[in-house]
């Protein structure tokens, strides 16, 4: 059984963390990248406070260059 490689392509911190995340993974998965976050739960739900640990995307190796073009494009359409 070979394993993929995920690698990871952005991370949010912060209050709106699981908010960001959840966006960035629908526009994503909508272009047909497969990704994830780690943690899976944000890190409130986790420790039951608020936490400054980052949430991290990760996607498979051989789709590492869309998902990067994709958030550069995302990134460039969301206000700051």
């Amino acid at each position: 059984m070979e394993r993929d490689e995920w690698l990871p392509v952005a991370q949010f911190t912060g209050s709106d963390s699981d908010v960001e995340t959840n966006l960035l993974l629908a526009r994503l998965h909508a272009e047909g990248i497969t990704a994830t976050r780690f943690p899976i739960l944000p890190p409130a739900m986790i420790l039951g406070v608020i936490a400054d640990q980052p949430v991290v995307i990760l996607v498979p190796a051989d789709q590492r260059k869309a998902a990067e073009a994709l958030i550069a494009d995302y990134q460039g359409d969301t206000p700051e």
